[in-house]
């Protein structure tokens, strides 16, 4: 599995998560600043125009396959989620 960051001196580049991977962007990266510090702890894309297409077809797509799921085992997924965010607190 890709890593959503990798280290860079110290700050993480983030990627986009779509259809279950992450992609990496052909747009500029914008820094995300502690506003206590003032510094730099990160960088996250900036999404161009494909990017965002991309992500909206994938979501169509998904979604299509999400709605015919009975609302039962929407719940399971979810609180299997749960369970596994909880794990890695």
């Amino acid at each position: 599995m890709i890593n959503a960051t990798k280290e860079t001196n110290k700050l993480f580049e983030a990627s986009n998560y779509i259809n279950r991977r992450f992609v990496k962007s052909e747009g500029e990266f914008l820094d995300n600043i502690n506003p206590a510090t003032k510094e730099s702890v990160g960088k996250f894309p900036q999404s161009t125009p494909d990017d965002v297409s991309f992500a909206y077809k994938s979501a169509r797509e998904a979604f299509g396959k999400w709605k015919k799921l009975s609302r039962i085992r929407r719940g399971d997924i979810f609180f299997k989620l749960a369970q596994i965010i909880e794990r890695r607190r």
